[in-house]
């Protein structure tokens, strides 16, 4: 599902073709959805909500430009560790004239992240310190966990929450050094 969310790096140059440093992302949204389905008594609405009130990650971050960081265009490899946390709230409910039923999962919690990727610097004048930056890169993040459930769709009082955030990532931004 695509996403997007505000984010901040700060780096520091260790030389010319490293620098390290920490990312902080942020987003939150929701998916939801409705379909008509058969059942025994008679046709009824299905819809399905997830909100996630909250989605934040914290990485310790490592760029390598191998060639360099010295021309216009700067081609970096990134790679990253750290900690990311959910929370957020699916709901499931089926009604019709005779039914009026629903599923509460409440989720959250923390979870690992890593990702890898590549991307450039653009510098923006002869000054250096304004540039655009663009990348793409893979992340694998997946918060896999027991959680309660509530309503009269729940055949259990808890559930296993599968908030599975593994997959690409396309980032534009805006950068200045200091």
């Amino acid at each position: 599902m695509p996403n997007l969310n505000l984010g901040l790096h700060l780096f520091h140059d260790l030389n010319p073709k490293w620098k390290v440093g920490l990312g902080l992302d942020y987003s939150r949204g929701k998916i939801d959805g409705m379909a008509t389905v058969d059942t025994l008594a008679g046709p009824a609405a299905l819809t399905f909500k997830q909100e996630y009130g909250i989605y934040a990650d914290l990485f310790v971050l490592a760029q390598y430009r191998p060639m360099g960081a010295a021309d216009r265009w700067v081609p970096f490899l990134l790679g990253g560790v750290g900690l990311a946390y959910e929370k957020d709230q699916t709901r499931l409910t089926l009604r019709n004239s005779f039914l009026d039923e629903s599923l509460q999962v409440d989720n959250s919690g923390w979870f690992p992240i890593a990702t890898l990727g590549v991307g450039v610097d653009i510098y923006l004048s002869e000054r250096r310190t304004w540039y655009a930056e663009a990348g793409l890169s893979y992340s694998w993040a997946r918060l896999r966990h027991s959680v309660p459930a509530t309503g009269s769709l729940a055949t259990s009082p808890s559930v296993t929450a599968d908030t599975d955030s593994t997959g690409p990532n396309v980032w534009v931004g805006l950068g200045r050094r200091f």
